[in-house]
Order: structure tokens, then sequence, then C-alpha cells
């Protein structure tokens, strides 16, 4: 039987509400961020859970725990899913960084995955711990249904690991990955990995017309694309 894993970014931050550059600043969801996690809970409220994993950011966290009141599970912690420590960037807009800081940003926009953001981390190590946590819990399951609650970031290492793009070639591309956009894998046999959906935001619809939610082609957006490989 083949093991089911859910992947699911938190709702909106306050920090994604003002165009910051969060990183591991402990945030909170926005007024939106916590209505996209009901209507998230709501979409997965038949699945069959066998357990739900989560970053300790409490955007992250509060995500799941609003998730897993439809499932009677405890969510499980595991400080590894957490996004990049973007360093002297955290809390910053783009403007900031550019203005204030133009090596340490130009150095990161190549990509680069042994560029250390100061006081921070590179692109390589968030990846290595992200692989390395990601694998660990799937390796506890020889079937069941996993859903992992986790930062932009660490859905694109997870992503690339799961279909082999290397660190070399992880920032070759982007995309988007929204604010409580689920995405769902099945792993059939080693080394074999079936994408069923990827950032869908289907169950967010109902919000369009009633919001004022960042525009997908935002600068903001597009800079954290350009530096991160998603937004």
């Amino acid at each position: 039987m083949a093991i089911k894993i859910t992947l699911v970014r938190h709702g909106q931050s306050t920090g994604n509400a003002e165009g910051c550059f969060t990183g591991q600043t402990d945030v909170a969801l926005s007024e939106l961020g916590f209505r996209q996690a009901e209507l998230t809970a709501k979409a997965l409220s038949q699945e069959s859970f066998t357990a739900i994993y989560s970053s300790d950011l409490q955007r992250a966290f509060i995500t799941a725990e609003t998730i897993a009141t439809h499932h009677n599970l405890q969510v499980n912690i595991d400080v590894r899913l957490r996004e990049i420590n973007l360093g002297i960037f955290q809390g910053k807009s783009f403007t900031e960084i550019a203005e204030n800081y133009p090596k340490e940003y130009e150095a990161i926009s190549r990509r680069d995955t042994s560029v250390i953001i100061p006081g921070g981390e590179s692109h390589g190590m968030v990846r290595s711990r992200v692989i390395k946590a990601f694998t660990e819990i799937a390796s506890q399951y020889s079937e069941g249904h996993i859903l992992i609650v986790a930062h932009g970031g660490v859905i694109f290492h997870i992503n690339h690991y799961i279909f082999s793009i290397s660190a070399e070639e992880n920032f070759k591309v982007s995309y988007k990955i929204s604010n409580c956009s689920i995405n769902r894998y099945e792993f059939l046999a080693p080394q074999r990995w079936r994408l069923v959906s990827f950032n869908d935001e289907s169950h967010l619809q109902s919000l369009n017309n009633k919001t004022n939610r960042l525009k997908s082609n935002s600068q903001f957006d597009n800079i954290s694309e350009q530096i991160f490989g998603c937004s």
C-alpha cells in the first residue's frame, strides 16, 4: 500500500501581510491566515491521517493544530521543519535589504547553496536539515497518510528531494507555494513517487473576493521567488 504524504504551507502570517522576509521570526497568523487555516481544516476534515507533524513556529503550528482538531491527533513538533534562518534579513522588507545590505543581497540572489546569510543559514544548510527531517518522518511508516505543516521553503526542498533535483540544480526553477495550499504525494516504492496535486488553493476560493490578499504578482512575491525559489 502506498504511503500518502500531504504537505500544507501555513496560513498567511503578519509578516507575509506586511511584505517582510520573516524567516525564523516567530510571527503570528494574520486574521486572513486564521481563516485560511479554518478552511484548510474543513477541506481536510474527511481525510484519515495517521500522524501530523509541524514546524514549531506558531504560524505553522497553529495551522496544524486547527487541522488536527478534526482528527483527534496530537501535532508532533520538529524544529528542523522551520523556515530558513534569514539572519540580518529577518523582519525587513525587500527595499530595506537591497538598500542596507547590497553585497549580502547580491550574494544570496545567486542562489549558491553555500552562501550563508550573515547571522543565518545557507540554502544548503536548510536543504540538509529539511531532508533529514522528512526522510526520518517518512521512514517510520510502511502505510498510512502523513500530514506535514511547514513553510514555503521547506516544501520547496522536500518537493525537490522527492523528484531528485540536486542541490546544484535546486534553484534553476521557481514556483508559487501559496499560504495554506495543499500538496499531495504518494510514495509507491523506493525512489518512486507520484505527485497527486501541487499548490491546490481550491478550498480558499471563497476568500478571493472578500479579502485584500497579497497578489501573486506583487514585488515581494517576485523577489521571494528570485532569492528562495518559491513565494
